[in-house]
């Protein structure tokens, strides 16, 4: 005994007639030259593949979306013409897809003025589906579109989700009549904060350069920069940068934490790479283990991380102790 689920067959049912309503809008909206180049029906959703050209732009798309929902609300019952011939499946205007070949007699399906060979399933009438829902539409190859949608109860539950959505961020914002107005407000307090941050952080990454400057010690002819900093991986790069052309010979490793996370920071100036054959990148490999981590990098410039933050010290001592100074 076979059992058909009737839930699932009515939503394939709107999901495919859908299908024919798009291919229909399409046409109207980019022109004749569309063509269908592929489908995919499920209860869940449909794809639609077509040709065209270049991006369907939102307004097209929108424009795409009313016709198929006035089509919708307008109640469009199916006139199924069945086992006739194809001469006159042509006198009706049917479309045939993919080029693919017919017989003498063929089945046409119309709704309104969506006219097109087909054997699949479909609604009694458009008011079944619902309502329709373009998700998505997207290149899949040259000349070839792919648009997404979804129909009926699977909008509904995307408007609830959306309803949902907006109740939150509305209460996040003390239930302000305005959310779209709080949320700039709030992007705009938030870059103008995170500017001054930034600022702040390079004026005491000044100040830490120059610590480090003051504690700086010359072995062999070397000047050696060390230290740990609290600041972002972007200024320690610079401070580290800035470090390397301070001497002739100048040698870095800076180290810092970061959420609990350990990194280091090295790098040489150009004369120790090119006259003294130093390499930073092998340091730091062999340094980066004392921290539970690896990295690498450049002759003249490197990073790693690890998890041990505990031996972030004794890394950095490392690092200077191969440097064979």
């Amino acid at each position: 005994m076979a059992c058909v689920d009737t839930d699932l067959r009515a939503a394939s049912e709107a999901n495919h007639t859908c299908t024919h309503l798009l291919d229909h809008a399409l046409r109207v909206v980019l022109g004749d030259h569309v063509e269908q180049k592929g489908s995919l029906v499920t209860p869940e959703y449909l794809r639609f593949d077509f040709s065209h050209f270049q991006k369907v732009t939102d307004e097209q798309l929108r424009q795409v979306e009313r016709m198929v929902n006035a089509q919708i609300r307008a109640d469009l019952p199916l006139q199924d013409h069945r086992d006739i011939p194809i001469e006159d499946a042509k006198g009706l205007g049917a479309i045939a897809l993919f080029g693919e070949k017919y017989g003498d007699r063929v089945r046409v399906v119309q709704f309104g003025d969506s006219v097109e060979f087909c054997g699949g399933c479909h609604v009694k009438s458009t008011g079944r589906i619902g309502m329709v829902k373009i998700l998505s539409e997207s290149s899949v190859a040259a000349g070839i579109r792919r648009i997404e949608s979804i129909t009926g109860a699977k909008v509904e539950e995307m408007l609830y989700t959306l309803q949902d959505l907006t109740n939150e961020l509305r209460a996040m914002f003390n239930n302000a009549p305005d959310v779209k107005a709080s949320i700039r407000k709030a992007i705009e307090e938030n870059s103008a904060l995170t500017k001054q941050l930034e600022e702040s952080l390079r004026e005491k990454a000044v100040q830490m350069k120059k610590n480090i400057m003051a504690q700086a010690t010359v072995v062999n002819g070397v000047t050696v920069y060390r230290g740990c900093l609290p600041v972002p991986a972007d200024i320690a790069k610079d401070i580290a940068f800035q470090l390397r052309g301070e001497a002739e010979n100048a040698l870095v490793v800076l180290g810092r934490l970061h959420e609990g996370r350990p990194t280091l920071t090295a790098a040489a100036s150009d004369n120790m790479v090119k006259a003294h054959g130093m390499n930073v990148g092998k340091l730091i490999r062999e340094a980066a283990r004392l921290i539970e981590g690896g990295g690498g990098g450049q002759p003249h410039f490197a990073t790693a991380g690890g998890k041990n933050a505990d031996g972030l010290s004794a890394a950095i001592d490392k690092f200077i102790e191969l440097a064979a100074l």
